[in-house]
């Protein structure tokens, strides 16, 4: 599997599992911390402000690593990253905690971190082959689902008493970060996007209409954030309706809440995926790509929706186990198949655009929220089997669709 693996590719995947140890043992806390320092109110806002500032300078930096180094625009951005992790640390390192250095160093990291996303993932795209991509991003998912579950469990373990010791860990794991991509990663030679217009905010925005001219690729946008709804539900109406209808079942002497299911289905997932996503992805290498991914969704999409109906605990445990074959199949050859729609030119500006599905899906998952106050369990399970399934048909669409257009143009030529 690690055979013949391309040196970005290397640096990717060891510079993330360094970084994400350290981030996600931080940053799911960081609303806790200004929740009680600002409360509530203060948190919300920032939340939700910091949400579309940093999808906007992901547009951004899809811009600039269709137009300049992607290196470079790696290696600033990431150093700059390290300075905001630095501020943030000094700022814990006194008394009272200097809130608003502890902000200032909080939204500069906002900032800059996802100018530097797309230029990465680029970086990755341009490095390997179609035939290579399902194993690199295979490789990709699970090292990172990896690196989350250390860090969870050191944040849970450390946040309360050790706040100041995680940020300082993290802004030396950003200066390895920064240092590896220095001496390692290679500017690969791509054809460079042309700027259309002289003023910077017009060509942005013509930049992006081409993309979203590209109505397969968009397809493959919305399909997917339809079917990361799922996995939204999962804490939200799902998990609600789990604490609040739960029958609590004592299991070796343990009495299972709903909140403790909800857990328990979680840690289901993670260890599933941890221990089981390079099996499965050898596993399936046998059938065409086109019917494994739609097996995948399949499992995905059904194990979400019978979770959301299903009260029972070994019924709950089962359709968990189902959901997390599914999302083993879909996640990463989805990335790989969705790679292969994305031209050389404007490959950044098409992962910035693919990031939307995240967003999409965030949101549709709180409008469910709020429709559960007025559905009942079964309109909401058909509600949410009603999304997943128009995603599915859409992905399928967008995919396809584009491959078979590909194949038109080339028999044509």
């Amino acid at each position: 599997m690690f055979k013949n693996i391309p040196q970005n590719v290397k640096v990717k995947l060891l510079s993330n599992f360094i970084g994400s140890v350290a981030y996600k043992a931080i940053f799911p806390f960081i609303a806790l911390y200004f929740n009680a320092l600002k409360g509530v109110v203060f948190t919300g806002v920032l939340i939700s402000t910091t949400v579309v500032l940093s999808y906007i300078m992901r547009l951004l930096g899809g811009y600039l690593a269709d137009c300049y180094s992607r290196k470079k625009i790696v290696l600033i951005s990431n150093s700059v990253n390290c300075l905001s992790m630095i501020i943030m640390a000094i700022s814990l390192a006194f008394a009272d905690n200097l809130l608003n250095l502890f902000l200032a160093g909080y939204i500069l990291h906002i900032v800059v971190t996802p100018v530097s996303g797309p230029s990465m993932q680029a970086l990755i795209i341009d490095s390997t082959t179609q035939e290579m991509r399902k194993k690199i991003y295979t490789l990709t998912y699970w090292s990172m689902n990896v690196a989350a579950s250390f860090g969870y469990f050191i944040g849970g373990m450390l946040y309360d008493s050790n706040k100041l010791l995680l940020f300082v860990v993290l802004a030396t794991s950003s200066f390895i970060t920064v240092i590896l991509y220095a001496i390692f990663l290679e500017d690969a030679e791509v054809i460079k996007a042309k700027k259309i217009h002289k003023n910077p905010v017009v060509d942005i925005l013509a930049h992006y209409l081409i993309a979203v001219r590209d109505i397969p690729f968009v397809l493959t946008v919305i399909g997917f954030g339809f079917l990361l709804v799922g996995e939204d539900t999962l804490p939200g109406f799902v998990g609600i309706r789990l604490q609040e209808s739960f029958t609590i079942v004592n299991i070796f002497g343990l009495d299972i809440t709903g909140v403790k299911m909800l857990s328990l289905l979680m840690l289901e997932n993670t260890i599933f995926v941890t221990f089981m996503t390079l099996w499965m992805s050898k596993f399936t290498d046998r059938w065409s790509r086109k019917t494994v991914l739609l097996t995948g969704t399949f499992f995905y999409a059904i194990g979400f929706v019978l979770m959301s109906i299903s009260l029972d605990f070994t019924s709950l445990i089962f359709f968990a186990l189902v959901n997390s074959i599914g999302e083993t199949i879909t996640i990463p050859l989805f990335g790989a198949e969705q790679a292969g729609m994305m031209p050389e030119d404007k490959r950044a500006s098409y992962i910035a655009l693919s990031s939307l599905s995240n967003r999409e899906a965030t949101l549709i998952a709180g409008g469910l929220i709020t429709l559960s106050k007025w559905f009942s369990s079964l309109m909401m399970s058909i509600t949410l089997a009603i999304i997943l399934l128009l995603g599915i048909i859409m992905m399928k669409l967008g995919l396809y669709n584009h491959k078979k257009r590909n194949l038109q143009s080339k028999l044509s030529a």
